[in-house]
Order: C-alpha cells, then sequence, then structure tokens
C-alpha cells in the first residue's frame, strides 16, 4: 500500500508519497528529437471491445487513417490501439482525443509531456497480444524502424491502493 501526505501552506498544496513500484518498459509516439512528428497510440482502460472498434473506426474515418492494431493488455476490456500514421503533436492531440473513451489519464500526461507512452512488455505476469487489426482508409507511413524512442518506467501495481492523509487542512 502507498501513501500521500499532504498539506497546504498559505496557497500552497504540499504533498509527499511513498509507494510500491514496478518497472516496466514501454514506446514512446515521438518519431524526432524534438517531438514535432508522432504516430497514434491510445489506452482504453476498462472499454469494451466493441466501444474501443467503433471509436477508433470513426477515427479512421474522419481523419482518413490507416490499419489500426488493436492491442490487448493483459487485462479484461483493457485495449491499446496503434495507428502507425505521420503526423504533427497538434494534429495527434486532436486525433486521440476524438476517442472519447481514451483513459484521461493518458492523454494528459501525454499532452503535458508532448509525447504518449505504452507499454510494450509483461507487467505483474500480464503478456500483451493482438486481438484485432481494422483495416484503414489510407497505407501505413510509419515503419517499425521509424520507432526509436522507448522507456523504463515505474507503475504503481494492479493491486496498490494510494490512501490520502491530510495534515492540518480538511482536504
Amino acid at each position: 500500500m502507498g501513501f500521500v501526505i499532504k498539506f497546504k501552506l498559505g496557497n500552497w498544496r504540499i504533498a509527499f508519497g511513498i509507494m510500491r513500484t514496478i518497472k516496466c518498459e514501454g514506446v514512446y509516439s515521438q518519431l524526432d528529437k524534438h517531438k514535432k512528428y508522432h504516430f497514434l497510440m491510445w489506452d482504453f482502460d476498462g472499454v469494451p471491445l466493441w466501444r474501443v472498434e467503433t471509436e477508433i473506426g470513426f477515427a479512421q474515418a474522419t481523419y482518413l487513417l490507416p490499419k489500426a492494431y488493436i492491442i490487448n493488455s493483459g487485462k479484461r476490456m483493457h485495449y491499446w490501439v496503434i495507428i502507425l500514421k505521420r503526423v504533427t503533436f497538434e494534429e495527434a492531440r486532436e486525433i486521440i482525443a476524438s476517442c472519447h473513451s481514451v483513459d484521461g489519464e493518458f492523454y494528459k500526461l501525454g499532452v503535458y509531456k508532448r509525447r504518449w507512452c505504452l507499454r510494450i512488455g509483461e507487467k505483474e505476469g500480464r503478456k500483451p497480444r493482438l486481438v484485432d487489426i481494422m483495416p484503414g482508409v489510407k497505407e501505413e507511413d510509419v515503419s517499425i524502424k521509424d520507432i526509436k524512442y522507448f522507456c523504463t518506467y515505474e507503475t504503481r501495481p494492479s493491486n496498490e491502493v494510494t490512501r490520502f492523509f491530510s495534515l492540518f487542512d480538511k482536504d
């Protein structure tokens, strides 16, 4: 179990946290060192496959996108989608947001960091697996060799609960 202690000091909120983490391998959406160009990726948590396919199909038709690779993250109703289409950061932000069921934290963190990240390896024994390839409207213009930005990151284990404790305030 992790916990966060937080308190306010005037107009400042101060927080300290301790939690167990595990390391995962990931891939970034960025295609260049300046983060100007990206390929498309989505993270859907707790969303049924039919809804993922519906929303991605709408994005493909609206933005004339190539085929979509739908991957189960190893957890029921948790899917990732990858489309190998080169777009600017601004275009990626708009296209990803067009899917209303995309995980909000995934989207916000990607906008903040100007790149999105998906896990590519195992997590707690769960392995990603391809579940569908949706045909697209146009040809792919990103190849596997264009993908060069990978990471190792720390995340909270799936069954971990974070407790929040407030000092000096009622939040």
